[in-house]
């Protein structure tokens, strides 16, 4: 039962900063906001303490602000009956930049946290 509060307490802070990041969304915003989820959600695996706690909270919160700012990063972008192709290529391109941001900070994150642990466990202990 607590793991699902956890998991609501963090979906309801993710809500929050969605709708923040989305009162003016702009493509830098949306890029940074995105880019910064998607970093934090690395972090958030990869981090071995306290796995009960942050695991649901972080998942409530990355699965509820990523998929409102990832659904606000691509507005259609119809251009008209005649140019079909041109707006799902658009669309696409769009998608495309945004997933590889995410994809590349969440590698990003994860790797800093890893690298992190293995050096305290194995130089600094």
């Amino acid at each position: 039962m607590l793991t699902w509060v956890l998991v609501a307490m963090g979906g309801v802070m993710g809500s929050v900063f969605a709708l923040l990041m989305l009162q003016r969304p702009t493509q830098r915003r949306l890029l940074l906001s995105t880019a910064g989820i998607c970093g934090l959600f690395g972090v958030f695996s990869a981090y071995p303490y306290l796995p009960t706690f942050t695991t649901p909270v972080t998942f409530g919160f990355l699965g509820t602000a990523s998929s409102m700012v990832l659904v606000a990063s691509a507005p259609p972008a119809w251009f008209g009956t005649k140019s079909i192709l041109q707006s799902a290529v658009a669309v696409t391109r769009r998608l495309a930049v945004y997933c590889a941001v995410g994809v590349t900070f969440a590698l990003a994150g994860y790797l800093s946290v890893r690298a992190g642990t293995t050096f305290y466990v194995k130089v600094l202990r």
